[in-house]
């Protein structure tokens, strides 16, 4: 074994915030899931000094985030012999405000363009928030026709059920509400969900604001990271 990957938590009892307590909502409560898709994180990793060299360590070349990220891609990719440790021995301290969230999801965002990794969560992200927002448009759409397209005007059936057709743009919406009825309680109470749609469409549009300034940035030391990445990545 060369590395040893952690999982990570936090601490239920110092989620107090309206803002912390929405996080908690979307985020499960945070759970420990170590399975192929977990990417080992900074807040709980070691290895020894030769995979760090092998590697080459963190990309230094990115503005700030999703450095670890590639560092462990880069260690599944190059086989090095890993472990997972499932019991969180670090706890992941969170935000008390929804800026500060919205802040932290802008800079992931801007690493992942960078380095132009996660781009199907980008692009699934994109499609979702871009059909939820033509549904909110149908609803408005029709409700201003109902309401002043005078008395004599029928309004033709198929509009009716434009709005359906945007549906599946409200899936985040069902997830959350779906983690706030295993939460619900005096603590998470109905505003805490109510705050957890606001804070979602906070953080993803400053991810995908993120990503997309860090996929156009022209900055030549970027671009040569960029290159040497994904010549090992494939």
């Amino acid at each position: 074994i060369s590395i040893v990957g952690g999982a990570f938590s936090v601490l239920e009892e110092n989620i107090n915030t309206l803002a912390a307590k929405a996080d908690y909502n979307l985020q499960r409560g945070y759970p420990v899931v170590m399975d192929d898709y977990f990417s080992v994180s900074s807040r709980s990793i070691a290895y020894y000094k030769h995979v760090w060299e092998e590697v080459g360590g963190y990309p230094e070349w990115l503005t700030l985030a999703a450095d670890d990220t590639i560092f462990w891609r880069l260690v599944k990719k190059m086989g090095f012999k890993y472990a997972f440790v499932e019991k969180p021995y670090v706890y992941w301290g969170r935000h008390k405000t929804h800026i500060a969230f919205a802040r932290e999801a802008f800079r992931y965002g801007l690493g992942d363009g960078e380095s132009q990794i996660n781009y199907r969560n980008f692009w699934s992200n994109l499609i979702e928030t871009g059909i939820r927002y033509l549904l909110f448009i149908s609803i408005i759409g029709l409700v201003l026709v109902l309401l002043f397209g005078g008395s004599n005007f029928e309004v033709p059936r198929i509009i009716w059920f434009v709005p359906l057709i945007f549906l599946p743009g409200l899936r985040s919406y069902f997830y959350a509400w779906r983690n706030w009825r295993s939460l619900r309680s005096d603590k998470y109470n109905l505003g805490v969900f109510l705050n957890s749609l606001l804070q979602l469409e906070m953080s993803r549009f400053m991810y995908l604001r993120g990503y997309i300034r860090g996929l156009l940035d022209g900055d030549e030391v970027k671009k040569e990271g960029r290159k040497r990445l994904w010549k090992v990545l494939g």
